[in-house]
C-alpha cells in the first residue's frame, strides 16, 4: 500500500493536476463580468464609443489613445465576450504552463519534491492581486504574460544543455514572445536576458536561430511600445486625473516613490512567497558564512523586514496601543507615498526599503555556490526589482497597486527555486514540509477573496 501511495505521489502529473483542479474551483466562484472586463465585453457593441463596432475599428482607435497592448486586448474582448467557463479552464491551464516553466527553467532536475514545490508557489500567489482590474484583465495582463515570458526562457536553457530544437517549438515560442513583450515590464526583462545571453550563447558557439528571431521579436515590440502614440497620451490623461502633481516631482522622488511603493506591499501586508525566499537565503547564509557576523546580519534583515511589521503590528496593538496608533499612521503613509518631503514619512521609509532591498540582493549573491550561479541569482532577483521600482516612474504607480509586484514575486519564486532544487532531496523534503500548512492556508485564503 505504502509503494502504490509514493508511485501516486511521485507522479509527474500528480502535482500539475492537483494545480489544474485547485485554481479552475477557485475560479469557478469568480464573477467574469467586473470592472474592466465587463467594459472589455461590450467595447464592440457601440455601447462604450460609439464608433467603435468591430475589432479593427478598436485596434486602430487603442493604438492611437491609449495602449500598445494591442495583441493582449483582442484576446481580452474575445474571451470577456465568450462563456465564462473559457477562460476560467484557459487560466486554470495557464497557472500549470506557469508552474511547469518555473520547474523547466530554474530548477536543476525534474524530480517529483521539486514539481511539489513549484506547485505550492503556483498557489502561495495571491489572488487577490487579479482582482482589482477584473479578474480577466488582470490574468491576461500579468499572469498570463509572465507565464509565456518564462516560456521564452525555455530556447536559452535548452541550448545551455545542448539539447535540439524541434520545427513546432519555433512556433511556440514565437507566439508566446509576441504575447509576453506585449507587456511593457516583460518586454524589457526579456530583451535585457536575450541581449547578455545571446552574446553568452555566441561566445559558446550554442547560438541558434530561434534565439536570434526570439530576439528580433523582443527589439520589435520594445520599438513598438516606444513609437505608440497611445502610450503617450495615456501617461499624459493618468497624470491629469491620477497623480497631478507627477509632473512636479524629481529624479529622486520618483525613486524613492519606487522604493517605498515597492517595499511596502511586503512590509505592510504578509506575503508567504515574500517571507519563505527570505528565510531560505537567510538560512542558506546562517550554513555557508557560519562565523561571519556581518553576513549574517545582512541576510537576516529581509526577513525580519517582512514580519517585524505586518505580524509585529498585531502583537504591537495589544501590549503597546499608544505605540501601534502612530507606527500604524507611519505605515499608512509609507503605503501611500504621497507625502514626499516629510522626513518621517518619507526618507524614514526610504532608508528602510533600500536597506532591504540591498541587502536582498547581497544576500542572493552571497546563498549561490560559483560564480555562473552567483551572476543568475542577481539577474534574476535584480530584474523583478527593477521592473516593479520602474513604476515609480509613472503616474499610474499607485492606481495600479500591487498588482505590479507579480514579476518581482515570480523572481523570488524562481530563486528560491534556483536554491533549492540543488539541495539534497533531504533538505528540500524538510522545506516541504514546512511549506504544507501555508499551502492550506493560501487555498483558504485565496478563497476567502472570492467568497
Amino acid at each position: 500500500m505504502k509503494e502504490k501511495i509514493n508511485k501516486i505521489v511521485n507522479s509527474k502529473l500528480l502535482p500539475y493536476i492537483l494545480l489544474f483542479v485547485i485554481i479552475f474551483s477557485i475560479n469557478l466562484f469568480k464573477n467574469t463580468q467586473y470592472r474592466d472586463d465587463e467594459w472589455f465585453s461590450q467595447i464592440t457593441t457601440g455601447k462604450i464609443v460609439a464608433d467603435i463596432t468591430s475589432i479593427t475599428k478598436y485596434i486602430s482607435w487603442r493604438y492611437n489613445t491609449w495602449s500598445s497592448r494591442i495583441p493582449i486586448e483582442v484576446l481580452l474582448i474575445w474571451l470577456t465576450m465568450a462563456p465564462g467557463i473559457i477562460w476560467k479552464i484557459l487560466d486554470s491551464f495557464v497557472f500549470v504552463l506557469f508552474a511547469i516553466g518555473l520547474n523547466k527553467v530554474f530548477c536543476k532536475e525534474d524530480t517529483p519534491l521539486i514539481r511539489w514545490l513549484c506547485l505550492f508557489f503556483a498557489i502561495f500567489i495571491p489572488q487577490i492581486l487579479l482582482e482589482s482590474a477584473g479578474w480577466i484583465a488582470s490574468s491576461l495582463n500579468y499572469t498570463w504574460v509572465i507565464s509565456f515570458g518564462i516560456i521564452c526562457l525555455l530556447p536559452i536553457r535548452k541550448s545551455l544543455e545542448e539539447k535540439d530544437f524541434k520545427w513546432y517549438e519555433y512556433i511556440i515560442y514565437a507566439l508566446c514572445m509576441i504575447y509576453a513583450c506585449n507587456s511593457e515590464q516583460m518586454c524589457l526583462v526579456l530583451f535585457v536576458i536575450y541581449t547578455i545571453f545571446l552574446l553568452y550563447l555566441f561566445k559558446q558557439k550554442k547560438l541558434k536561430p530561434i534565439h536570434v528571431i526570439l530576439y528580433l521579436i523582443s527589439i520589435a515590440s520594445l520599438i513598438f511600445i516606444l513609437l505608440c502614440p497611445g502610450n503617450k497620451a495615456r501617461t499624459l490623461k493618468e497624470i491629469e486625473v491620477y497623480f497631478p502633481d507627477f509632473t512636479d516631482l524629481n529624479i529622486l522622488q520618483k525613486i524613492k516613490i519606487s522604493i517605498t511603493s515597492t517595499m511596502q506591499y511586503y512590509f505592510y501586508e504578509f506575503n508567504v512567497i515574500y517571507v519563505f525566499f527570505t528565510a531560505v537565503i537567510t538560512i542558506k547564509v546562517f550554513k555557508k558564512f557560519p562565523k561571519n557576523i556581518l553576513y549574517k546580519i545582512i541576510a537576516i534583515i529581509p526577513f525580519l523586514s517582512g514580519i517585524s511589521f505586518n505580524i509585529g503590528l498585531s502583537v504591537m496593538r495589544s501590549l503597546f496601543p499608544n505605540l501601534f496608533t502612530k507606527m500604524n499612521a507611519f505605515l499608512s503613509t509609507y503605503a501611500s507615498g504621497i507625502d514626499l518631503n516629510s522626513i518621517l514619512n518619507s526618507y524614514i521609509p526610504l532608508i528602510i526599503g533600500f536597506i532591504t532591498i540591498g541587502c536582498i540582493v547581497i544576500s542572493v549573491i552571497l546563498s549561490f555556490d560559483g560564480n555562473e550561479m552567483k551572476i543568475l541569482g542577481m539577474l534574476c532577483i535584480c530584474a523583478g526589482i527593477c521592473t516593479r521600482m520602474m513604476m515609480g516612474f509613472l503616474p499610474s504607480v499607485f492606481v495600479s497597486g500591487n498588482r505590479t509586484q507579480f514579476i518581482f514575486l515570480t523572481t523570488m519564486i524562481a530563486t528560491t527555486l534556483m536554491l533549492l532544487s540543488r539541495m539534497d532531496e533531504e533538505k528540500i523534503r524538510k522545506y516541504i514540509n514546512v511549506l504544507i500548512p501555508f499551502f492550506i492556508y493560501s487555498i483558504l485564503n485565496n478563497l476567502s477573496v472570492i467568497l
